[in-house]
């Protein structure tokens, strides 16, 4: 969150300037006391601040941002490779970020291990959507056979299926 990135910055000098360097981010990897306190005001620092070059984005833990946080920052997400999820309203709220936000089209990795509300229809419509998927963690989610062949038949590319 921006408070604690500023606060940060006391440890060293121009901790500031360093955190907003153009391409800085590259991953949005928190530290599990943090991701409780993450927003959809700091993930929109963070993806503004990759420029593009944001690869992976774990939300996983992060209560308070849901994917609506995502198709806002779409342009920012061009070179997003890895998905991570794990909050029931993310669930919910992924099928409108795939189809407001077509960069998220390129996913390669989506993990949504133990995330309340993924079922068969999720499952399908992410499938659908994002056919260059290489690995796929569906674990704990309420998944049935139906499901899991449609992600192996929608992705082409598919290497890893847990």
């Amino acid at each position: 969150p921006t408070e604690h990135l500023w606060q940060c910055r006391r440890v060293r000098r121009g901790w500031k300037q360093e955190v907003e360097l153009p391409g800085r981010w590259t991953t949005t990897w928190l530290p599990k006391e943090l991701r409780p306190r993450f927003t959809p005001e700091a993930l929109g620092l963070v993806a503004r601040w990759s420029q593009g070059r944001l690869r992976e984005m774990d939300l996983r833990g992060c209560v308070k941002v849901g994917c609506g946080a995502l198709w806002l920052e779409c342009d920012s997400l061009r070179g997003l490779g890895a998905l991570r999820l794990n909050q029931e309203e993310q669930a919910r709220t992924l099928p409108r970020a795939l189809r407001m936000c077509p960069e998220l089209q390129a996913l390669t990795t989506i993990d949504l291990r133990f995330c309340p509300g993924v079922d068969d229809e999720l499952v399908s419509l992410i499938a659908k959507t994002c056919p260059a998927l290489q690995d796929v963690n569906l674990r704990g989610c309420l998944v049935s056979n139906d499901g899991v062949m449609t992600v192996v038949q929608c992705c082409p590319l598919l290497v890893h299926l847990d």
